[in-house]
């Protein structure tokens, strides 16, 4: 499916995926020690599934930067 777009776009689109894991995981060995590794991978879990199935609807390259975003801080 093509989004439109121009070249400099897509690298905003790819650096938005790396932007919150940066932002994020100074916290998150704090966070997973306080709720738990089980509980934490569970939401870690359902916040990647979720941002995979967002893509599917996605009609804008715009659109597809907070879905891009989530994404990467499922991963972290």
């Amino acid at each position: 499916m093509h989004l439109g777009g121009e070249e400099w776009q897509l690298g905003i689109v790819i650096s938005s995926f790396a932007i919150l894991p940066l932002l994020f995981r100074p916290f998150m060995g704090r966070w997973t020690a306080a709720v738990g590794p089980r509980k934490a991978g569970m939401v870690a879990g359902l916040l990647f599934t979720a941002a995979i199935l967002l893509h599917v609807p996605i009609a804008s390259i715009w659109l597809l930067i907070p879905v891009r975003m989530l994404n990467g801080a499922a991963m972290a």
